[in-house]
């Protein structure tokens, strides 16, 4: 109780302090505000926000950076409606992905608002521009032999999923880390599920340059999520040049469609299993997984790209202000 009570009096605060500085700037003149929000409880932050736009006259873009938005259209919660309290007030709403963009425009009073705008990852690109000449062999031979879970500790992103379908797999010598952070009665359940093995390592929570090294060194990335929304690692993954396994949740098929990644069914064990053997006996298929990804990642998902569809939605807002 505590917890939810602290949550709720630091985000009445924090949506205190946004109103006052995003008022301040507002008097001072804008073209364009961009709210991007996690959604849930922030909605109500961002309604605020969009009031005190809509009071000084100026368009606002909000950007979901999650993958509810399909629950949020085809379900009654309170999370739903402030969802749509926000996308009424906002002048355009920008979602990760076509399947949240599709879900978003069969409710016809959403369907001249929403545009896609993925999300990016400059800290991985800035880590490849310092690449060495190695780096373009390494899925084959220059790699580790370290398969990465990169995410919470939790039932709900499929770690015991993974844990049993590494024991199933043949992993040819392979270790399995676990990163991330994870409340310490899970991660000792989690212990006991790996027993004796040395090759599976809980290594817990670590810094997101960190995180990049590590994915840039490992082989493969295995997320087996039972629900996600447009999960950023695997998308630091795909700049990176590591090939993924995950689960056909979110955004995931159509993030690593047309030989990107290779996608399983959420909570299938044995499948997982096949899926881990398949890949790791395979530096060829890893390879063409890893350069398929790369070039989506370069064409449909980098900064520069990125930069220039936030501008273009930028100056439409303006200009459709302006008229």
């Amino acid at each position: 109780m505590r917890n939810i009570l602290s949550r709720i009096s630091d985000g009445i605060i924090g949506t205190l302090l946004a109103s006052i500085r995003l008022s301040r700037k507002a008097s001072e003149g804008a073209d364009v505000v961009h709210i991007t929000t996690s959604g849930g409880l922030a909605f109500c932050r961002d309604a605020a926000l969009l009031m005190i736009c809509k009071v000084f006259g100026i368009p606002a873009v909000v950007h979901m950076h999650h993958g509810k938005v399909a629950d949020y259209t085809e379900r009654i919660s309170p999370s739903a409606l402030l969802f749509k309290v926000v996308a009424a007030l906002a002048t355009k709403v920008a979602l990760l992905d076509q399947r949240s963009v599709s879900s978003a425009e069969k409710k016809g009073s959403l369907r001249d608002k929403v545009v896609q705008l993925p999300n990016f990852s400059r800290s991985a690109e800035k880590l490849n521009e310092s690449k060495n000449e190695d780096d373009d062999a390494c899925v084959k031979d220059s790699r580790g032999d370290v398969v990465l879970f990169v995410g919470w500790l939790t039932k709900e992103k499929g770690i015991e999923d993974l844990i049993g379908g590494w024991k199933e797999a043949r992993t040819m010598g392979n270790v399995l880390n676990l990163i991330g952070p994870g409340k310490n009665e899970y991660v000792r359940k989690l212990s006991k599920h790996i027993g004796e093995r040395k090759d599976i390592r809980i290594v817990g929570q670590r810094n997101h340059d960190e995180i990049l090294q590590e994915i840039k060194k490992a082989k493969l990335i295995v997320l087996p999520s039972y629900a996600e929304g447009f999960p950023q690692v695997i998308v630091e993954a795909m700049a990176l040049g590591t090939p993924v396994i995950a689960s056909a949740v979110g955004a995931i098929p159509e993030m690593l469609a047309e030989g990107c990644g290779w996608i399983i069914r959420a909570g299938d064990k044995e499948e997982l299993a096949g899926a881990i053997t398949d890949v790791l006996g395979d530096p060829e298929r890893r390879a063409r997984m890893a350069g398929a990804a790369r070039l989506r990642y370069e064409t449909q998902y980098n900064s520069v790209v990125a930069r220039s569809r936030l501008t273009s939605l930028w100056c439409a807002v303006a200009k459709q202000n302006i008229e």
